[in-house]
């Protein structure tokens, strides 16, 4: 069988055939997946793409889904994986009346949700104030987190700690910016900085601005930003749109694929699910 694995990041398995944007393993193909699926058509017996389809736009993901369709065999498999909306609805419902009562893990699990529901949409630098969220030293909802991430949660703190013991302590300031402290402080530097501020500073201004924008305009055109959500319903339609039948949900450990199990895509080796914030869906060409 010939398994393809779309915007596998570092979860793949060496049975499949994995593709990402980037590589940094022989294991991966580099591809751009807004340019299509790099396939021939009736090429593959089942694709799978796991927390991808929500970073396309919601014509985005009918081209997308179309080219997976393109490059199934006649009855091959598609899995499809995504953040659950209504999951996160329902969460957010259910602890904003617990926080309204004041009941401070309830503000807590709040909090969170409303990250999961808004910051990966939202964001303008890389990692968002989720990252922030999971960076702290101390989270104290834990329970709640890990029960929304899954394993995923563990394997987050683990880089976070690793990041951490390889922290470079910053050099002291130079002898060159001592002096430039110490020149500007002066009646002539003083002078001068007037005259800076007058002609200078609104084109610096601007051009700090300008500098921004494209930053701001570069991450929110990288990939990382959430542009659709999806729940069972929206999903089923959008998949039945693009040409594929029965669509069903399932679970982290069900599917129609042969030996899923032994993958360990959306499963750990003891069972865990990965990403247990998740809808999982299955559906035929």
């Amino acid at each position: 069988m010939k398994l393809i694995n779309l915007g596998c990041g570092t979860r793949y398995h060496r049975d499949w055939v994995n593709v990402d944007f980037v590589s940094l393993t022989p294991d991966v193909i580099a591809h751009d997946l807004s340019l299509g699926v790099p396939f021939q058509d009736n090429e593959i017996d089942a694709v799978y793409h796991s927390h991808v389809l929500e970073h396309f736009s919601k014509s985005g993901a009918v081209t997308f889904l179309q080219e997976c369709r393109r490059v199934l065999k006649p009855k091959g498999v598609l899995r499809v994986v995504v953040p659950d909306l209504e999951t996160i609805v329902k969460q957010y419902i259910k602890w904003r009346d617990l926080a309204l009562t004041g009941d401070k893990e309830a503000q807590l699990n709040y909090g969170w949700i409303m990250l999961e529901m808004y910051d990966q949409v939202a964001r303008n630098f890389s990692g968002g104030y989720m990252a922030q969220y999971l960076s702290q030293d101390e989270i104290l909802n834990t329970a709640f987190v890990r029960e929304r991430m899954g394993t995923a949660f563990e394997i987050y703190r683990r880089n976070v700690e690793n990041a951490k013991s390889n922290v470079v302590v910053k050099q002291s300031q130079s002898s060159s910016k001592h002096f430039e402290r110490r020149f500007m402080s002066s009646s002539l530097g003083r002078v001068l900085n007037q005259g800076k501020q007058k002609l200078l500073n609104p084109l610096i201004n601007q051009y700090w601005r300008e500098r921004r924008y494209r930053k701001v305009g570069k991450f929110r055109l990288s990939g990382e930003i959430h542009q659709w959500m999806y729940d069972r319903y929206s999903l089923t339609q959008l998949l039945t749109q693009c040409g594929f039948r029965n669509p069903k949900v399932c679970g982290a450990t069900e599917s129609l694929i042969p030996n899923w199990l032994e993958f360990n895509l959306d499963t750990e080796p003891d069972g865990s699910v990965y990403k247990a914030d998740s809808l999982f869906m299955e559906a035929i060409k």
